[in-house]
Protein backbone atom coordinates (compact mmCIF):
# COMPACT_ATOMS: atom_id res chain seq x y z
CA UNK A 1 0.00 0.00 0.00
CA UNK A 2 2.98 2.31 0.88
CA UNK A 3 4.09 1.83 -2.89
CA UNK A 4 1.07 2.77 -4.61
CA UNK A 5 0.61 5.77 -2.48
CA UNK A 6 4.11 7.14 -2.51
CA UNK A 7 4.90 5.58 -6.07
CA UNK A 8 8.43 4.72 -4.99
CA UNK A 9 10.34 1.62 -4.76
CA UNK A 10 11.39 1.01 -1.06
CA UNK A 11 11.72 -1.68 1.48
CA UNK A 12 8.39 -1.12 3.54
CA UNK A 13 7.87 -4.47 4.86
CA UNK A 14 11.44 -3.85 6.99
CA UNK A 15 10.59 -0.68 7.84
CA UNK A 16 7.10 -1.63 9.06
CA UNK A 17 7.81 -4.83 10.27
CA UNK A 18 10.08 -6.54 12.77
CA UNK A 19 10.86 -9.97 13.75
CA UNK A 20 10.31 -9.01 17.73
CA UNK A 21 7.01 -11.15 17.71
CA UNK A 22 8.65 -14.05 17.00
CA UNK A 23 11.05 -14.07 18.92
CA UNK A 24 8.67 -13.21 21.80
CA UNK A 25 6.74 -16.41 20.72
CA UNK A 26 9.86 -18.09 20.73
CA UNK A 27 11.23 -17.54 23.80
CA UNK A 28 7.58 -17.95 26.05
CA UNK A 29 6.91 -21.17 24.36
CA UNK A 30 10.13 -22.41 23.97
CA UNK A 31 9.88 -23.16 20.44
CA UNK A 32 12.68 -25.25 19.06
CA UNK A 33 13.70 -25.86 15.58
CA UNK A 34 11.89 -29.49 15.90
CA UNK A 35 9.05 -28.04 16.67
CA UNK A 36 8.96 -26.05 13.05
CA UNK A 37 9.51 -28.69 11.02
CA UNK A 38 7.81 -31.76 12.69
CA UNK A 39 4.57 -31.46 11.32
CA UNK A 40 3.10 -30.63 7.81
CA UNK A 41 1.20 -27.54 7.80
CA UNK A 42 -2.00 -27.18 6.88
CA UNK A 43 -4.79 -24.87 4.85
CA UNK A 44 -6.85 -25.32 8.39
CA UNK A 45 -3.74 -24.31 9.90
CA UNK A 46 -3.84 -20.67 8.41
CA UNK A 47 -7.96 -20.53 9.21
CA UNK A 48 -7.29 -20.29 13.08
CA UNK A 49 -8.76 -16.87 14.26
CA UNK A 50 -6.88 -16.87 17.85
CA UNK A 51 -2.95 -17.06 17.76
CA UNK A 52 -3.20 -18.62 20.88
CA UNK A 53 -4.17 -21.86 19.24
CA UNK A 54 -2.00 -21.62 15.82
CA UNK A 55 0.39 -23.67 15.16
CA UNK A 56 3.50 -21.90 15.18
CA UNK A 57 4.66 -23.00 11.45
CA UNK A 58 2.32 -20.48 10.49
CA UNK A 59 3.99 -17.73 11.53
CA UNK A 60 7.31 -18.74 10.71
CA UNK A 61 6.10 -19.18 6.65
CA UNK A 62 3.88 -16.05 6.74
CA UNK A 63 7.08 -13.90 8.05
CA UNK A 64 8.66 -16.20 5.04
CA UNK A 65 11.35 -17.85 7.32
CA UNK A 66 9.91 -20.89 6.24
CA UNK A 67 8.71 -21.90 3.34
CA UNK A 68 6.51 -24.88 1.10
CA UNK A 69 8.19 -27.64 -0.03
CA UNK A 70 5.38 -29.32 -2.04
CA UNK A 71 1.44 -29.99 -1.83
CA UNK A 72 0.07 -33.45 -0.56
CA UNK A 73 -3.24 -33.92 -2.18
Amino acid sequence: MKFFEEKDFKNYWFESGSPSFLYEYIKNRKITYEDLVKDTVSAMDFSTREIEDANANIFFTQAGYLTFKGIKN
